[in-house]
């Protein structure tokens, strides 16, 4: 009781302190009762799968391959209502790896090291264990190999196909490295492509590997007319120099075989090609053939090659 008030003045100064702020006080109590209710919900426990494992401590210059399984299934205990609303994001279930040597190891996850929302706990782990292996970290160069799929059109053929690097540096586990000397590009379609062209592709670079510097290559690729083989007899032998007193020599003829465009090597004519012996020097009986100088006219001369089939005997020479 407050001295020097009435009984009847200080009721009147109770139930103003009731009243005032009177919706404040009224969340307050139901939030409290709110939380009375929660906190004394009976346990529960759910079964959590696929929870992946976090590796932490990899020794530096190795890393992990030929894992059992990345993942772990967690039985776990707490109030309801949080492991109800449990997400991902809130487990860690980390295994430590900074004392483990290279080769075959076994890493045990230990029930205290998960991470878990306050007031949650981890009942079992399975499994318990993994196997893995830890490998020393290589890097090496691989040559590239453009890969095509479909054909040029009807008469046409590929002249030359080549990428550009042609060697991409890559990392990753020892043995996944040794095992690809050459990694292949994406697939570019022939089909309907008459014209030389040039375009960006990736490198396809299988898992675990990564790429040092970058995944893509430039690949030329330049189409042109079928190319045929074609052998044209009775190309005269040229002897320069070469004198006969018993009077004029009968030409020496020869067989060329020609190879190019099927349009251009179509077109030539035995009296198109020159075959010379340069110098026409004298040769002694059984000694070695000599070399003779194909040529053709200019318009030829990139797109054609020629060689002898056939060469007169030294001592005829």
């Amino acid at each position: 009781m407050i001295r020097g008030l009435t009984p009847k003045r200080q009721l009147q100064l109770l139930f103003h302190l009731l009243l005032e702020n009177r919706w404040l006080k009224l969340l307050s109590l139901i939030l409290a009762i709110l939380l009375f209710y929660f906190s004394r919900q009976p346990g529960s426990s759910i079964r959590i799968s696929g929870v992946p494992v976090e590796f932490i401590g990899v020794p530096a210059g190795m890393e992990i391959v030929n894992i059992d399984s990345p993942v772990v299934n967690l039985q776990l205990r707490g109030p309801r209502n949080l492991l109800v609303g449990l997400s991902g994001n809130e487990i860690m279930v980390p295994v430590d790896l900074s004392k483990k040597e290279q080769g075959e190891r076994v890493a045990h996850i230990q029930i205290r090291d998960v991470r878990l929302p306050d007031r949650i706990e981890v009942i079992n782990i399975s499994p318990a264990s993994l196997r893995l292996r830890l490998e020393r970290t290589l890097s090496h160069w691989a040559g590239v190999r453009p890969r095509t799929e479909g054909s040029l059109p009807n008469g046409l053929e590929i002249y030359d196909i080549s990428v550009s690097p042609d060697r991409i540096r890559i990392e990753g586990p020892e043995h996944e490295v040794l095992r690809y000397p050459v990694l292949s590009t994406e697939t570019i379609n022939l089909n309907g492509r008459e014209a030389a062209f040039s375009l960006l592709v990736d490198v396809e670079v299988p898992l675990p590997l990564r790429v040092i510097g970058s995944e893509q290559v430039c690949m030329t690729i330049v189409p042109g007319e079928t190319r045929v083989r074609r052998v044209i007899s009775g190309v005269a032998l040229q002897l320069p120099g070469r004198a006969d007193a018993r009077g004029p020599v009968r030409p020496r003829r020869i067989a060329v075989e020609l190879w190019g465009p099927r349009s251009l090597v179509n077109e030539l004519k035995a009296s198109d090609i020159g075959a010379v012996i340069p110098g026409g020097e004298q040769r002694a009986a059984g000694s070695t053939p000599p070399a003779l100088l194909i040529t053709l006219p200019e318009r030829y001369r990139e797109a054609v090659v020629a060689r002898p089939v056939s060469a007169p005997r030294p001592r005829d020479l």
